[in-house]
Order: C-alpha cells, then structure tokens, then sequence
C-alpha cells in the first residue's frame, strides 16, 4: 500500500432530517464540482462497497462528496452483537 501523503476528502454522510440539506448546499457553493453527490434513488438500504466508494471518489477531481449510503457497522459493540 502506497503510505505517501493524499489530499483529504470531506465525507458528508447525510442523515435525513437534521439540516443535511443545507450543508450540502454549502458544499456545493464551496467545492463546485469537485463536490460529488453520491445519493441512490431507489433505495433505502442501499450501501457502497468501500472499493467502490474509492474508485468513486478519487482526488484530485473529488475535493468532497456527500451522501446517505456510506455506513459500515462493527460486528460488535460494548461486549454485545451490532444488529443492523
């Protein structure tokens, strides 16, 4: 793996209803195009493979991206199952 300094991305990760909107309208004013949106329409359970995601959001034509399908839980959490 190539350990060498990369320019970072801002991940918004949208949770609907707590003003996710309007940050990503700031988003967009600030990072232009370089701004990715990365919502899926017809889906609630959606989730991007982090492979996929990678390929997605590659610098230096990706400053940040936004969306509501980038979560990964842990198997476990304080001694007990993480049920998703």
């Amino acid at each position: 793996m190539d350990n060498s300094f990369r320019e970072p991305i801002l991940g918004h990760i949208h949770v609907p209803k707590t003003g996710g909107s309007s940050f990503r309208k700031a988003l967009d004013d600030h990072f232009r195009d370089a701004h990715l949106h990365l919502y899926f329409d017809h889906s609630t359970t959606f989730v991007y493979e982090n492979g996929e995601l990678a390929r997605l959001v590659r610098p230096p034509s990706v400053s940040a991206f936004s969306s509501h399908f980038v979560r990964r839980f842990p198997e476990t959490l304080a001694g007990g199952p993480c049920i998703t």
